[in-house]
């Protein structure tokens, strides 16, 4: 004679189904409100030569900051002179 467990009843659905849903795949907990992000994700392409420039340019400084963040500052930088 088989043994089955007994049904576990399906968890209750949220009452704001749609913003529930919309929330699917982030990192945040259920039921924690989504707090826009900061910062913005953005793909560059560069020509190699220029890419090599600016690693020797930031390689050579003391602080030796990341790509991303000397190109950050390289756009700010060119920004205040508009």
């Amino acid at each position: 004679m088989a043994i089955a467990r007994k049904p576990q009843t399906p968890p209750s659905l949220p009452k704001d189904l749609d913003a529930w849903v919309g929330e699917a795949g982030s990192d945040t907990p259920i039921g924690e409100p989504v707090r826009p992000k900061a910062d913005h994700m953005v793909s560059l392409r560069l020509p190699r030569d220029l890419l090599e420039r600016l690693d020797q340019n930031r390689m050579a400084r003391l602080d030796k900051p990341t790509r991303g963040a000397w190109i950050k500052a390289a756009i700010a930088e060119k920004l205040d002179r508009v």
